[in-house]
């Protein structure tokens, strides 16, 4: 009887014991911007979740204003490429009044080439600092992958292992009724 509950106590221990890891991998960026004009350069970064294949956060800061390109957690028809490594982009304060097309183009937008596509977004939030500001240059992007381990418990194998001690349990005391009284 005891040869039995041994190995079936140590199987239970290591079952219950053995966390489930399960690895994101996140794409961290940041953007480097150059200035073609007297204006101010912007800043902007991403996480880009790997595993999900979705945005963690996308944002750009420029003369005050704060441009969302996506929500934390949200898929994106934009996904992370290599088309994001340069590029470049151009911002308008909202009451900008551009010389070639009147004031029909993107005042208080942020425009950003990202291969043959050129996203423009409205501000977020933050307040202009100069509402006739105007900026345009080049970017670069530094980036690096992090890939955290969160290790969890697995109840799938928690209770495999618990119905494993309790059907071990239950041949034990089935066989240990049926031996005769010494």
């Amino acid at each position: 009887m005891h040869k039995f509950f041994g190995p079936l106590c140590a199987a239970f221990v290591l079952a219950i014991s053995a966390p489930h890891a399960s690895a994101d991998s996140l794409t961290d960026g940041t953007y480097n911007f150059t200035v073609g004009s007297d204006a101010p350069a912007p800043t902007g970064s991403f996480v880009w979740d790997n595993t999900t294949h979705m945005w963690q956060s996308w944002t750009f800061r420029w003369d005050g204003a704060v441009y969302n390109l996506a929500s934390p957690g949200t898929s994106s028809r934009f996904p992370l490429t290599d088309a994001f490594t340069s590029g470049g982009w151009f911002a308008e304060g909202p009451d900008f009044i551009n010389p070639n097309c009147g004031d029909s183009c993107f005042p208080g937008d942020f425009s950003i080439d990202i291969g043959f596509l050129e996203l423009s977004v409205d501000p977020s939030g933050g307040a202009f600092l100069d509402p006739n500001a105007f900026a345009s240059g080049n970017y670069t992007v530094t980036e690096k992958t992090v890939t955290t381990a969160a290790p969890e418990l697995d109840p799938s194998s928690t209770y495999a292992a618990l119905t494993l001690l309790l059907g071990g349990l239950a041949i034990l005391r089935g066989r240990r009724a049926r031996l005769p009284a010494a």
